[in-house]
Parts: structure tokens; C-alpha cells; sequence
């Protein structure tokens, strides 16, 4: 729930233009999936290392990671829910001396149906990202957000395009309140279901 994702804008930092490369994993960043299996929260009626649920934080988190404006760079397999350590060996054990080690190659998390669901979501989001129509809104600075709570949630507001990205990373439900750039019919990208937007703070 502290985690704050507001490092990957270009606004931090507090650059003009969205050329920050923004990742949640890389060279030198352990895996999202490995973290979440190995290190992750748990309360009575939820836990973060079950592996169907460590894969739908996962697609929140690439909602928030993909939609920020400016380019990216996804990791292996991230798509996937890769779950092995950046240190894991060629024998399957972990140790910091294998960082560089070749990893293993997991072709077949495409035929589980949850992972397939996370590269589906990752595809969908890039695709929207990489829409020439759309370009203004992923180059945009006119972007604010709540990034530093467990309720998280993120605003693009360009005409172009307008975005709302919400998520829980909390361990228990969360209300939290948001206001979308405009009043009006708003869609999930996801579903198509509508949503009424007053253009005031809603919960």
C-alpha cells in the first residue's frame, strides 16, 4: 500500500517533455510476480501470494505503469506474471551470483487462462497507448493523480482522450473518492460498461 508509482512520470522529475522510460521491473529490478509470491501481504479473506490474485494486482499495477504518459519498457515474460527471481540460477535455485544467469522460458504461462488474462490487459493498454489519435493524451502534462495511498488513481485530461485509472492495493476493500475530468458517459476500456460522471469528487 506505500508503494508510490508517481517516479515513472516525467512531472517528477520535473521535465518538460514525457521522454522518462518508465518500468517496473529491468535489468536490475526484481520481479513484480516474485515479490508478490514471495513477499506478499495477506489478511484472513485475502492474500497477495495467491498466484490468481498476485496476477490481477499485477494488471492494476500495468493500468497505472501504462497509461502515464511517456514510453515504456516491459521486462521478460512481465506480461506473463514472470515469477522467478532476477537472481534465480540455471539449477532453479536463488542466489545474488546468478543475477545474470539465463532464466528460464515460459512459453506455456500463455495457456494459463489468468496469465493470459494479464498479457491480454498489458496488449489492450499498449494498443491504446500506441493510437496515433491518442498520441496527445500519452504526451500530455496535464495529468494528476493520487499515487502514494493504497486507493490509487490517476486523471489524463486531454480532449483527445480522456483517462481514469483507479485501483485498490490495499489487502482490504477501500472507498475512495475521485473526480473525472468531465461530467458525462464515461466507459471501462476493459468491458465497455458505462459509468455516469458528475465531474465532482465521487466515491
Amino acid at each position: 500500500a506505500g508503494s508510490d508509482f508517481s517516479a515513472v512520470s516525467h512531472i517528477t522529475r520535473g521535465w518538460s517533455q514525457p521522454h522518462l522510460i518508465g518500468y517496473a521491473e529491468s535489468h536490475d529490478e526484481e520481479r513484480l510476480m516474485y515479490k508478490n509470491l514471495n513477499e506478499g501481504n495477506s489478511n484472513v479473506s485475502y492474500n497477495v501470494r495467491d498466484l490468481n490474485t498476485a496476477l490481477k494486482r499485477n494488471e492494476a499495477a500495468a493500468a497505472f505503469w501504462a497509461m502515464i504518459p511517456g514510453p515504456k519498457m516491459l521486462w521478460q515474460f512481465g506480461e506473463t506474471g514472470y515469477d522467478y527471481s532476477i537472481n534465480t540460477c540455471e539449477n532453479l535455485t536463488v542466489d545474488n551470483a546468478c543475477r545474470l544467469s539465463p532464466k528460464p522460458i515460459r512459453w506455456d504461462y500463455y495457456n494459463n487462462p489468468n496469465r493470459k488474462s494479464l498479457y491480454d490487459v498489458y496488449s489492450a493498454l499498449l494498443r491504446l497507448k500506441i493510437t496515433p489519435a491518442y498520441t496527445p493524451t500519452f504526451t500530455t502534462s496535464n495529468v494528476t493523480w493520487n499515487l502514494s495511498s493504497g486507493f490509487k488513481w490517476l486523471t489524463l485530461n486531454e480532449p483527445a482522450l480522456r483517462v481514469l485509472v483507479m485501483g485498490n492495493f490495499d489487502i482490504q476493500a477501500q472507498t475512495g473518492a475521485v473526480t473525472f475530468p468531465t461530467a458525462g458517459t464515461w466507459y471501462n476500456y476493459f468491458t465497455g460498461v458505462p459509468f455516469t460522471a458528475t465531474g465532482t469528487s465521487q466515491s
